[in-house]
């Protein structure tokens, strides 16, 4: 079965990301994984699992209950899904998360920038697209 990786940051637009993943999904007879990356949370370096559910839910709570609605309404749509919400540098950890799924496709929403802000940030696509090899479906988010 084919794998699909979906970076939800949970901005406007991710309507449109949540329709390309089920399109996909369904014409590959993929399952879904649902990424929302956040950055680490101050002092959480060493803490027990229990202490890091308690920080996530306190810090992330309504993003995380909106990725999980979002794990839903595939489901409802027949597309099996799992949610995963992590903590660390964005392009890190979704090249770990492709490696260890064997993803067959990253859908990604895009946003139009100027070429300043784009040499500034070195954005995320275009890192991933520097180091994984499986396709990138850039969604555009407006």
């Amino acid at each position: 079965m084919e794998t699909i990786l979906t970076v939800v940051d949970l901005k406007q637009g991710t309507r449109n990301v949540i329709d390309a993943t089920c399109k996909y999904a369904r014409s590959l007879d993929a399952s879904v994984i649902l990424v929302n990356v956040e950055p680490l949370l101050p002092g959480a370096e060493g803490a027990g699992a229990d202490e890091l559910v308690s920080d996530l839910t306190n810090g992330y709570g309504e993003e995380i209950q909106t990725i999980h609605d979002l794990g839903e309404e595939l489901s409802a749509l027949g597309v099996t899904n799992r949610v995963l919400i992590i903590e660390g540098t964005a392009a890190d950890e979704l090249v770990k998360e492709v490696a260890r799924e064997e993803v067959s496709l990253i859908v990604i929403g895009s946003e139009p920038h100027g070429a300043l802000v784009e040499a500034m940030t070195h954005g995320l696509r275009e890192q991933l697209a520097k180091r994984v090899r499986c396709p990138i479906l850039l969604v555009p988010l407006a």
